[in-house]
């Protein structure tokens, strides 16, 4: 289900999931503040479509920050799902999310965090529940034998249109709550193709941030079964590996021959104690640089 939110600016993040023999690899870019995009590449097992076993199609999203989320006003935003690949997935929305300081679980700890979503759909995203056509206009038929490849700005935003909407749960910065009531009604994978049995809209999960790059869930998936997925994240602001190393100490001028002339002797090296404390001195100075 989208969101109102963005992902931090900058950040990438590359996810994978996998759900009645559907596997989905989406990596997302937050180019600009108000602007992500996303591609995906699924595969739809026992649709045999062209004769192939599994079906594999690519996708391109964007999404656009609205409204930034205020005291008073939501996050809002509009995004486009699939509009330059093969329409399978392909979705408009307009979406809003709010979030909200809950009670901390015991004393000490920070408190938790529950952020409701509600929108509004088009094309996939309003097959289910549908209430008509907002502006009127009938939304062109998906094409089963499409290759995509061209933007389909005609069929933005039009045909009928359905809500949906969520909540999300953070007791801590660990673990998350998820319940989602959806509106798409996978008309491809349940009537054409028949991957699998949508039984209800209702979708509930649980998410775990295992590192501050790495997060996991299981989800209980449209009263059919189970769905797991992985995301691992990365930012230019909080790279994994330092990006640059601190500067070498600068070299120190060494005193004019003609005021201290002892100072450029080097009868110091023959010295059988020069070269140990030399070394321990260096062992030190560069101890300090790491």
């Amino acid at each position: 289900m989208p969101t109102g939110e963005m992902l931090p600016d900058g950040q990438f993040t590359v996810g994978l999931s996998n759900f009645a023999g559907q596997s989905r690899l989406t990596a997302t870019f937050q180019a600009l503040p108000w602007l992500s995009a996303s591609f995906r590449y699924n595969g739809i097992r026992d649709w045999n479509f062209g004769g192939f076993e599994a079906y594999y199609d690519r996708g391109f999203d964007m999404r656009f920050r609205l409204l930034q989320e205020s005291r008073r006003w939501p996050a809002l935003a509009v995004g486009f799902q699939d509009f330059v690949g093969t329409g399978i997935y392909g979705a408009e929305y307009i979406v809003a999310t709010k979030s909200f300081d809950t009670p901390a679980l015991s004393p000490g700890r920070l408190p938790g965090r529950l952020k409701l979503t509600a929108g509004m759909g088009w094309g996939r995203l309003g097959s289910h529940n549908s209430f008509g056509a907002p502006f009127g206009i009938e939304r062109p038929a998906f094409v089963p034998n499409s290759t995509g490849g061209q933007i389909e700005a005609g069929q933005w935003f039009r045909g009928p249109a359905a809500l949906f909407g969520g909540l999300e749960w953070r007791p801590d910065d660990r673990w998350g709550l998820k319940l989602e009531y959806s509106s798409d009604a996978y008309p491809t994978e349940t009537g054409l193709t028949n991957v699998f049995e949508r039984r209800s809209s209702l979708n509930f999960g649980v998410e775990y941030q295992v590192s501050e790059r790495t997060r996991l869930g299981a989800y209980s998936l449209y009263g059919t079964g189970l769905g797991v997925s992985a995301q691992f994240q990365l930012s230019p602001y909080h790279p994994a590996m330092p990006l640059a190393a601190p500067a070498p100490l600068p070299v120190e001028l060494r005193i004019p021959r003609v005021e201290n002339p002892l100072a450029w002797s080097e009868a110091w090296a023959a010295h059988p104690d020069s070269a140990p404390n030399l070394r321990d001195a260096l062992e030190g100075e560069l101890g300090k640089q790491g």
